[in-house]
């Protein structure tokens, strides 16, 4: 470990200090800490400058403090460079983080001396396609979400695997999760826990209108086509919650799995379902 790197949420509190407190502790250890003078910080919503993207050629992993959304912004702005993160949770739920504050210090010098190991997860992209015509691409670690908009209206979606029609959803959307998404958006639409280590897409319907939807799972390899009608309002897709793009009628969203995947640093010897017990546990727990 020569190098590392730190992104933040500066909408957390005591987020700067905790960075330096980083700094110093890893420059002790004889490690660089990658900062330069274009951008100290990192915030989900902030525009990143090239200049600061450059120098990650040099970098081994990457430390994101903040919650699940801030690992997802940093996946996305980082795929091109396929570095680890190890995400610091500072957030409310942090499936996608490693280490809680409390066994920084200690999570760190596990890092440092090697004990860690690359958790590799599937990925999922989509093709915007007008007319026949690309007009946007997308990708997303938890999710691609097709959303009826800002009006208060069902807009109607078929889904298409393989070519093969699959169902018509009146609905106010759709989710295409991958495994990782199980536990997002997807997980409180009603849809299945899915291992992370698996390779497949869960098609999951917001609201639908119909007795029989159910979520569906397919193969990672599968090409699932959507598309939407709504002659009366645009619609939205979204790739984990961010980068929106409006909809027009009769456009296809054409999803499957992305050529890249994003590598996440695992310590020690916890298992995704202690992991997700304990989350559950502290999310829905009764607050005092």
């Amino acid at each position: 470990m020569n190098k590392i790197a730190i992104f933040m949420n500066d909408q957390k509190s005591h987020v700067y200090d905790l960075a330096e407190s980083i700094t110093a502790f890893f420059e002790e250890h004889g490690v660089q800490v990658y900062h330069p003078k274009e951008k100290p910080g990192f915030s989900c919503v902030g525009d990143i400058e090239q200049t600061y993207l450059d120098g990650f050629s040099s970098v081994d992993m990457i430390l994101v403090l903040g919650g699940d959304g801030t690992i997802l912004a940093v996946t996305h702005l980082l795929t091109d460079w396929n570095l680890p993160i190890l995400g610091i949770n500072m957030g409310k739920m942090g499936f996608l983080a490693e280490v809680e504050l409390e066994n920084l210090f200690a999570a760190l010098e596990d890092v440092i001396a090697g004990n860690y190991s690359i958790d590799e997860r599937m990925m999922i992209g989509a093709d915007i396609v007008r007319s026949g015509e690309t007009v946007a691409k997308l990708y997303g670690l938890n999710d691609i979400i097709v959303n009826k908009g800002i009006l208060a209206r069902t807009v109607v979606i078929d889904i298409y695997v393989d070519g093969e029609f699959v169902i018509e959803y009146p609905s106010d959307g759709v989710i295409v999760a991958t495994p990782t998404g199980s536990t997002a958006y997807s997980l409180s639409a009603g849809g299945p826990i899915v291992d992370p280590n698996l390779s497949l897409m869960v098609i999951n319907g917001v609201c639908p209108h119909l007795l029989h939807a159910r979520p569906l799972v397919v193969s990672g390899h599968a090409k699932v086509d959507i598309v939407f009608h709504s002659n009366t309002a645009k619609g939205v897709v979204t790739a984990d919650g961010q980068h929106p793009f409006f909809l027009e009628d009769l456009d296809h969203i054409q999803i499957s799995s992305f050529d890249k995947k994003a590598r996440l640093v695992r310590l020690g010897e916890k298992h995704f379902y202690d992991t997700l017990n304990n989350k559950l546990r502290e999310r829905f727990s009764r607050r005092v």
